[in-house]
């Protein structure tokens, strides 16, 4: 969209906001819809507005490689009728704002039923709702091709476009675990301060979902893990704990609590909290692992060398398991 259509666009907005504001002193049924009107107005104008100007930058490119060029190939496919919906949804858009401002214009001079009026606002945030879901939709394609910048544009027009709670908290949740697969690669490639900014709006995004599903057991879980990705280990825990309230075995929980709690220096406590993870998963090769660590650091050596047998018996090639139970041996030997 080009700087003249949207200053035309925005002059249509304020327009039909005007024209709102001066009818409703005028007609007193239309008093009773003036602020619903007036929300609806606003609220499509901003997703509209952001979905021309702020889409303009280009993703960032993929990594040049066959397996990712294949699914790069395959996805963009996928969202062409993604990208066609949006643009079919903004002509509906559009054309629902002319047909409301000429259904006030003609109230003026006729005697129209409120029920035009209230079928026209379904309309149109039927029309909304459908777009909330594109959106969405095309964020999480995004987030599966790793494009988090691309895939938090579109999953911000979706917070902006929800309908009810359930929707804003499922967009909100998205954002978190694009904000947090974002920083871990970042992390991964050094990039730190960039990283520990992305995993605080990660801890914020979870915040916003469980403001409207204070019962989300994952979205606990990943607030925790950003938390102590940032080195806020008693928040870590505590939010783990409030996990582990909804969903008891949560293995991943009890895992990434124990680490904040080694972190923290309660190794006596991550030992126990790696015996709850492993209660439900017994397997966890780095749970025993941890465990032994924990156990070595207070001295208790058979215990350790115990746990650290057991890391083994899944994982025999890890290497800081076969050095540690080299230590634990010579430690022993003293």
């Amino acid at each position: 969209m080009s700087t003249e259509k949207f200053i035309a666009f925005m002059v249509l907005i304020g327009a039909i906001a005007t024209l709102i504001k001066k009818l409703s002193d005028q007609i007193k049924w239309l008093k009773r819809w003036s602020w619903h009107i007036s929300v609806l107005v606003g609220t499509i104008g901003v997703i509209i507005a952001s979905v021309n100007f702020l889409g303009d930058e280009p993703p960032p490119p993929l990594t040049e490689d066959a397996t990712n060029l294949v699914v790069q190939k395959v996805v963009e496919e996928a969202t062409i009728p993604i990208a066609q919906g949006i643009v079919n949804l903004e002509e509906r858009v559009d054309s629902g704002f002319k047909s409301l401002e000429n259904m006030i214009q003609e109230r003026v001079a006729s005697d129209i039923e409120d029920n035009t009026i209230r079928d026209s606002l379904r309309t149109l945030a039927e029309w909304l709702a459908q777009f909330a879901e594109t959106a969405m939709d095309s964020g999480l394609v995004a987030i599966g091709l790793g494009r988090y910048s691309e895939a938090l544009t579109h999953l911000h027009y979706a917070v902006l476009a929800a309908q009810n709670d359930s929707s804003k908290a499922e967009a909100y949740f998205y954002c978190g675990a694009a904000y947090g697969l974002w920083a871990v690669e970042l992390s991964t490639s050094g990039n730190t301060d960039s990283s520990k900014a992305l995993f605080k709006l990660a801890v914020s995004s979870n915040d916003s979902t469980l403001a409207y599903k204070h019962d989300d057991h994952v979205s606990w879980y990943n607030r925790g893990n950003a938390l102590a990705r940032i080195d806020l280990h008693e928040e870590a825990v505590a939010s783990n704990d409030s996990a582990l309230e909804y969903k008891h075995d949560l293995h991943e929980a009890w895992y990434n609590r124990s680490y904040s709690l080694y972190k923290l220096g309660r190794y006596e406590d991550a030992i126990a909290s790696l015996d709850s993870a492993l209660a439900y998963k017994q397997d966890k090769q780095k749970a025993w692992y941890n465990r032994a660590v924990n156990l070595f650091i207070l001295g208790r050596l058979a215990e350790a060398l115990t746990s650290v047998d057991s890391a083994l018996k899944y994982a025999p090639d890890h290497s800081p398991a076969i050095e540690l139970r080299e230590i634990i041996l010579n430690e022993m030997k003293k």
